[in-house]
Protein backbone atom coordinates (compact mmCIF):
# COMPACT_ATOMS: atom_id res chain seq x y z
CA UNK A 1 0.00 0.00 0.00
CA UNK A 2 1.49 3.34 -1.08
CA UNK A 3 1.31 6.29 1.32
CA UNK A 4 -1.41 8.77 0.44
CA UNK A 5 0.89 11.64 1.44
CA UNK A 6 3.66 10.91 -1.09
CA UNK A 7 2.64 13.83 -3.27
CA UNK A 8 4.25 16.82 -1.63
CA UNK A 9 6.28 14.78 0.88
CA UNK A 10 9.68 16.43 1.23
CA UNK A 11 11.32 13.19 2.26
CA UNK A 12 9.97 11.16 -0.63
CA UNK A 13 10.56 13.78 -3.28
CA UNK A 14 13.88 15.31 -2.16
CA UNK A 15 16.01 12.52 -0.74
CA UNK A 16 17.73 10.52 -3.42
CA UNK A 17 20.39 8.27 -1.93
CA UNK A 18 20.83 4.56 -1.42
CA UNK A 19 19.68 4.80 2.21
CA UNK A 20 16.82 7.10 1.24
CA UNK A 21 15.67 4.70 -1.45
CA UNK A 22 15.61 1.85 1.06
CA UNK A 23 13.57 3.92 3.53
CA UNK A 24 11.14 4.93 0.77
CA UNK A 25 10.64 1.28 -0.15
CA UNK A 26 9.90 0.22 3.41
CA UNK A 27 7.83 3.15 4.65
CA UNK A 28 6.45 5.12 1.70
CA UNK A 29 5.64 2.30 -0.66
CA UNK A 30 4.89 -0.69 1.58
CA UNK A 31 4.16 0.26 5.19
CA UNK A 32 3.08 3.91 5.54
CA UNK A 33 1.43 3.38 8.94
CA UNK A 34 4.92 2.98 10.42
CA UNK A 35 6.21 6.28 8.99
CA UNK A 36 6.99 8.94 11.59
CA UNK A 37 6.26 11.74 9.10
CA UNK A 38 2.82 10.31 8.35
CA UNK A 39 2.08 9.83 12.06
CA UNK A 40 2.77 13.50 12.75
CA UNK A 41 0.72 14.60 9.73
CA UNK A 42 -2.25 12.48 10.74
CA UNK A 43 -2.14 13.61 14.38
CA UNK A 44 -1.59 17.37 14.06
CA UNK A 45 -1.22 18.28 10.39
CA UNK A 46 1.29 18.08 7.62
CA UNK A 47 2.54 21.62 8.26
CA UNK A 48 4.01 20.48 11.59
CA UNK A 49 6.32 17.83 10.14
CA UNK A 50 9.90 18.93 10.86
CA UNK A 51 12.04 19.00 7.72
CA UNK A 52 14.64 16.75 9.36
CA UNK A 53 12.15 14.07 10.41
CA UNK A 54 12.73 10.82 8.55
CA UNK A 55 10.26 7.93 8.34
CA UNK A 56 12.22 5.87 10.86
CA UNK A 57 12.37 8.59 13.56
CA UNK A 58 9.39 7.18 15.45
CA UNK A 59 11.08 8.02 18.76
CA UNK A 60 10.48 11.72 18.01
CA UNK A 61 6.79 11.57 17.09
CA UNK A 62 5.26 11.91 20.57
CA UNK A 63 7.54 14.80 21.50
CA UNK A 64 6.70 16.71 18.32
CA UNK A 65 2.99 16.23 18.87
CA UNK A 66 3.19 17.27 22.53
CA UNK A 67 5.28 20.34 21.67
CA UNK A 68 2.81 21.54 19.05
CA UNK A 69 -0.25 20.87 21.20
CA UNK A 70 1.28 22.71 24.15
CA UNK A 71 1.99 25.72 21.92
CA UNK A 72 5.75 25.72 22.28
Amino acid sequence: MKCELIEGCLFFNKLDSKAGTALKEVYCLNNPALCARRQVAMAIGREFIPSDLTPNHNHRVQGIIEQVLSGQ
